[in-house]
């Protein structure tokens, strides 16, 4: 009996010095009203002082739970939402907070391991109603991308959506896809298709569980998640990375203390730092820790430190997780895993240091413009904490702010358009300020401030060129909103179509073709912009091309062309541009030519055709496992530079040609070569743009002056 007695006294010991050291940890988590629902990895939003959970696996079988609720710590209830429609139930789905709608893009649906779909659909909180959004698609193919456990966020009015995994959740972690699409553009005809845009830089290294929060302008993906449905399970990972939309560049942070992944319900961004709570980590196992990120540390860098004083009392995966006003709330989730599902609710009170700072991208913008012109840019005006009203002023009157002088802005940013104007200019370099501050009678915040380089060039008088028979000026289109000008140097005809709006406005040709078949469009453009300004292109009435890229060619007054290769049909053709976001380029003719190399391997070929596989080759090689090639196969570059491939083109007379090299581009960026014509280098760089696929093969033209005689033209 001693032995026994002297036992249970050193048992009960022991837990009286456990409850000792862990009540101050665990003492402040109270609990609250139970969720009304079982739920595990849940996305959840806060809008109005009340917090949103929505759906998640209810059982230990991990069936779908169909219903939604909202919380309310003043009254310490919860309250069933309006269900999302019969079958549309899903998990693992990006869910981003635009204006009083939650937006909830891909997923899985029905019971764990579901398929994964492309849809959209959005929860309104004001009305308590589901409405669909839009489809979740290939802007190049217009082919429906199924998507799941990714990241989306809202910068000013444009939707991020980028890393998970699509079409399979093995091995399906992509980073091949960061689309962007104006919620605004889409909302104001939401029965039309959507136009997504790829054009940004992908998540770097690609997984999925991540949780994603916007904080200074910017975006962060935290932890992940490689593999999920793989044997074995995912393998947790410790990576974070945050994207600056003002220079389209992802940066590696530090990595986490621990791996982490199931935490996009539970990591927000409060008092200018960020905040990860629970979560699943190594082998598997779940977390009680709260780990905050401040992006000050370190000079900058970032540093992690694990908040010991918000530790949980149990460890969770894919719980909620929120702060309103004081009181830090965590509902829901699994408990030592996703099966454990919960309906519980605890909170607790914080001190908190809100920022109350306006800030603007570190960056400055560096514009250009001809004395007498103008250009246009746009900035993000963000805040770091809460919602604030603002006004922008100018240091300089040849700077003005064009769009959002004043209004409200929050964490997900305003935008700011401006407008740089060298009227009373002379030639030289200018800068200036923008300042935001906040006004009204609540919280004063810190101003923030945009600086405004500008340079202005000599006005240069237009010196138009001489063009072909086949040539087809802008100005002389049909003509919707877009306004023909002179402004800048080195079109041809009389001027060129400057696109005025961001959206709607387009150019139309008419052209008469004698034959149906395919054709190569050359489209002259100037973009002294430093951003990719796509325009859609539609012949006929069909879209060839949701986005038709139109890159920077370094300032306005330097021209190049575009090519897309397109089926006429005989007789009358319509072919019209129509801008879709960003103002396009200034555009000044569009040329065309029949294509006649696209025949069988086997047919014999048309005269003007060369076959680069009959060229004269240097360390280039012929090769022909890729479909759609024209007479025996295609010359395939092999090493990084100096490979080449040389025509022998005999011609009558001396005179313009357009070469149309037709090519495939299986990659998705371009690859230019350098073209030589008799010894005498025309182009360091012709653009070889991504075709989507090496059997997918498109024209690159360009026209140029061949002597009489034997010329020689390499690539």
């Amino acid at each position: 009996m001693r032995n026994i007695y002297h036992s249970a006294r050193l048992s009960a010991c022991i837990l009286i010095f456990s409850f000792l050291v862990k009540t101050p940890v665990f003492a402040q988590w109270k609990p609250k009203a139970d969720g009304l629902k079982f739920r595990s990895e849940v996305n959840s939003v806060v809008y109005q002082g009340k917090l949103y959970a929505f759906m998640g696996f209810k059982d230990s079988s991990l069936n779908m739970e169909t219903t939604s609720e909202v919380y309310v710590p003043a009254t310490d209830s919860w309250s069933l939402l309006k269900s999302i429609p019969a079958g549309k139930e899903v998990t693992h789905q990006a869910a981003v907070l635009i204006d009083d709608n939650v937006w909830h893009l891909g997923g899985r649906l029905g019971k764990h391991p579901g398929p994964l779909t492309n849809e959209t659909w959005i929860y309104n909180i004001t009305n308590d109603s589901w409405s669909p959004g839009p489809a979740i698609v290939d802007p190049k193919t217009g082919k429906e991308i199924t998507w799941g456990a990714g990241g989306a966020a809202l910068i000013g009015r444009t939707l991020h959506l980028f890393g998970g995994f699509i079409y399979t959740a093995c091995d399906g972690d992509q980073d091949t896809y960061h689309l962007t699409l104006d919620v605004d553009e889409w909302m104001a005809t939401p029965t039309q298709p959507a136009h997504w845009k790829n054009n940004l830089a992908p998540l770097p290294i690609k997984r999925n569980h991540f949780a994603t929060v916007v904080l200074g302008g910017k975006i962060y993906a935290i932890g992940g998640q490689f593999g999920h449905d793989c044997v074995g399970g995912g393998v947790d990972k410790s990576y974070s990375h945050v994207y600056d939309p003002t220079t389209n560049s992802w940066t590696q942070l530090p990595l986490l203390p621990s791996p982490r992944s199931h935490i996009e319900g539970s990591t927000f961004a409060m008092d200018g730092k960020i905040y990860v709570m629970a979560g699943q980590g190594t082998n598997g196992g779940n977390t009680n820790k709260v780990t905050v990120f401040d992006p000050a540390g370190d000079n900058g860098a970032g540093t992690w430190t694990e908040e010991t004083s918000l530790t949980l009392p149990a460890s969770y995966e894919g719980i909620s997780s929120k702060v309103i006003g004081s009181t830090f709330i965590y509902d829901h989730g699994g408990k030592g895993s996703s099966r454990f599902v919960q309906n519980k609710t605890f909170a607790g009170q914080i001190t908190r240091n809100p920022v109350y700072k306006l800030g603007f991208p570190a960056t400055c913008a560096n514009l250009k413009a001809v004395a007498g012109d103008s250009t246009s840019a746009s900035t993000l005006l963000f805040t770091i904490d809460s919602t604030t009203d603002y006004t922008v002023t100018s240091s300089d009157p040849w700077l003005t702010v064009t769009k959002n002088t004043t209004g409200t802005t929050n964490q997900n940013a305003s935008v700011i358009s401006l407008q740089a104007n060298a009227k009373n200019l002379a030639a030289g370099t200018y800068a200036a300020t923008l300042t935001a501050n906040s006004v009204g009678s609540g919280t004063i915040y810190s101003a923030g401030t945009y600086c405004v380089n500008f340079t202005v060039s000599a006005q240069q008088q237009p010196q138009p060129a001489t063009v072909s028979k086949d040539t087809l000026e802008a100005e002389l289109a049909t003509l919707s909103g877009a306004k023909a000008t002179d402004v800048h140097p080195g079109f041809t005809g009389k001027g060129y179509v400057d696109f005025i709006a961001d959206s709607g406005e387009y150019i139309e040709w008419t052209l008469i073709s004698d034959t149906d078949g395919p054709s190569v469009l050359n489209i002259s453009y100037a973009n002294g912009s430093s951003d990719n300004r796509p325009l859609e292109l539609v012949v006929n009435g069909i879209v060839v091309d949701a986005a038709l890229p139109f890159l920077p060619t370094g300032e306005w007054a330097k021209w190049t062309v575009v090519t897309d290769t397109v089926n006429l049909i005989k007789g009358t053709n319509k072919i019209r541009l129509t801008d879709i976001g960003s103002s396009g380029g200034n555009i000044d003719h569009l040329v065309w030519k029949k294509i006649i190399s696209v025949v069988p391997p086997s047919a014999p070929l048309a005269s003007g055709v060369l076959e680069a596989e009959t060229a004269h080759l240097f360390a280039a090689q012929v090769d022909a496992k890729h479909a759609g090639y024209t007479g025996t196969g295609f010359a395939d570059y092999i090493n990084p530079s100096g490979d080449y491939v040389e025509w022998k083109l005999d011609k009558t007379a001396a005179g313009k040609v357009v070469l149309a090299f037709r090519y495939a581009n299986g990659l998705n960026y371009d690859r230019p070569l350098q073209l030589d014509i008799n010894g005498v280098t025309i182009s360091k760089s012709l653009s070889f743009l991504p075709t989507g696929s090496w059997t997918d093969w498109v024209n690159s033209s360009v026209t140029i002056d061949l002597s009489a005689g034997v010329n020689k033209i390499r690539l």
